[in-house]
């Protein structure tokens, strides 16, 4: 026969799992631990010259923790090594809306959309327009002439 002590613990349980009391969901510190152990692995990956499987581990980090800017800017880094440009422009657009002012991104991006097939020379224009004080040394000029906003 069940002692009242065991009934109790049964009826505990049972309530707990019923209402989800035990269910909580990770922290968000687990989360971002998660997420910097997949980064590393991909960081290292990275290194290695093994941007497939790279792109796998940052994909898991962003599954981890999606609020994570930076791992959008790095699996978009790695996507545009792998030219895969509309997953590297989807990603860049993530990064960028945390860290606008980023140029070496902005520039990235840039060129990823002139690199698209139809290419995206309004897009690839618009973001070289404001990385161009840091971009002295190369003449887009004639990349984005006649382009809103490009002065002639």
């Amino acid at each position: 026969m069940f002692s009242v002590t065991r009934i109790s613990i049964v009826l505990v349980c049972a309530v707990s799992l019923a209402t989800g009391a035990y269910a909580a969901a990770p922290s968000e510190e687990a989360a971002k631990a998660a997420a910097v152990v997949h980064l590393k692995k991909g960081q290292v990956l990275l290194e290695r010259g093994k941007s497939e499987p790279a792109e796998k581990e940052f994909d898991f980090a962003i599954v981890s923790y999606p609020d994570g800017a930076a791992l959008y800017g790095m699996r978009g880094k790695t996507r545009y090594e792998r030219k895969n440009y509309p997953g590297a422009i989807e990603d860049f657009n993530v990064y960028l809306k945390a860290k606008p002012e980023d140029v070496s991104i902005l520039l990235l991006r840039g060129i990823a959309k002139s690199l698209l097939k139809p290419e995206d020379i309004g897009g690839a224009c618009a973001d070289f327009i404001l990385v161009r004080a840091h971009m002295k040394s190369v003449d887009m000029g004639k990349y984005c002439h006649g382009q809103p906003g490009w002065p002639e």
